[in-house]
């Protein structure tokens, strides 16, 4: 028998409930922002629009999530190198900061997700493809010569809130040779520490974590039920790129501090305000 004490075990049918009190205005509001950002995005094509800012804010409002920040985020062009738990990373790290996701190409293959990861100029990229590795390099490189700031989740997948995958250095190429002078490399270390003011525990993890075998829609429901979530990120110091031999070097260096990161976030942040 589960012991109430567990908080797991002892959410009530409520705590289960899809908050639709928020999902309801959320959905209204968004049908007045997603048109005024295609239009803007018309009118100035390149240049990275600001609504998308405050979308992700309402994002966060209407999932419960809360958005606690360490560390001071780096000014100017930067690749932002995070690790990768959920699809809620992105309204997170999005309410945060002006920048350019990497997603996999497997993402925009349905209209509707396309639609909306074009809203913010998403760059699409196939993991698997060697062939397309170069391609995808010179994009990313092309944003940030262009001075866009770009969250890339080096993991290349999501992880299940154990510990962060190792970082895959393929779509570093060409920042360690001179080519991005201007760009700074921050490493971000993202943490769910708590559910509803209770310490997160394994029970979570898969309510959490987007696992490859769920489907999005499973997985944002799951997280919905519940209702008050809040995340720690942290911005560890920027890293130049020309202080490293090769891609290969910056990115061991990156996904260490990433993990230490997270291992003192996970020990440190869950314990009650």
């Amino acid at each position: 028998m589960d012991h109430p004490s567990d908080p797991v075990a002892y959410d009530s049918e409520a705590h289960h409930r899809i908050p639709w009190e928020r999902i309801a205005p959320f959905l209204f509001i968004a049908l007045l922002l997603v048109p005024a950002n295609w239009l803007i995005r018309k009118l100035f094509p390149q240049h990275q629009p600001w609504l998308p800012k405050a979308f992700h804010r309402l994002i966060c409002w209407a999932c419960g999530i809360t958005v606690k920040t360490h560390g001071r985020r780096a000014r100017g062009t930067v690749l932002y190198l995070p690790n990768h738990i959920s699809w809620a990373d992105i309204p997170a790290l999005g309410c945060l900061m002006r920048a350019r996701f990497v997603a996999k190409e497997e993402i925009g293959q349905s209209r509707m997700m396309r639609f909306f990861c074009e809203q913010q100029r998403t760059l699409f990229v196939k993991r698997e493809s060697r062939r397309d590795a170069a391609r995808q390099a010179s994009e990313l490189s092309a944003a940030l010569h262009a001075g866009d700031s770009v969250v890339v989740f080096a993991e290349g997948t999501t992880g299940d809130l154990r510990r962060p995958l190792p970082f895959k250095s393929s779509l570093l190429s060409g920042l360690t040779e001179g080519q991005l002078e201007h760009v700074r490399i921050q490493p971000v270390s993202i943490a769910y520490t708590r559910v509803r003011s209770m310490p997160v525990v394994r029970g979570r993890f898969p309510q959490i974590a987007w696992l490859g075998h769920f489907a999005i829609e499973d997985s944002v429901k799951q997280f919905l039920r519940l209702r008050a979530v809040r995340v720690d990120i942290i911005f560890h110091e920027p890293l130049d790129p020309a202080a490293f031999e090769d891609r290969k070097q910056l990115t061991r260096a990156v996904s260490a501090t990433v993990a230490r990161g997270y291992r003192r976030a996970m020990r440190d942040y869950i314990k009650p305000a």
